[in-house]
């Protein structure tokens, strides 16, 4: 993280990640920040049963 900035994205307040240099990799930063919305945003009930169809 020390090596990222964030860039706007519209004017909702979403952001996005900058590297800061050519030879900076930030695909696990994106990553985890992807990971993290699609856990504050699912709609999936943990507590019911899935069945799987054969």
């Amino acid at each position: 993280m020390a090596n990222a900035t964030t860039r706007p994205i519209g004017k909702s307040g979403a952001f996005g990640w900058n590297k800061a240099g050519f030879d900076i990799d930030i695909s696990p930063l994106v990553a985890c920040t992807m990971a993290l919305q699609g856990v504050w945003t699912t709609c999936r009930n943990p507590n019911r049963r899935q069945h799987v169809m054969h």
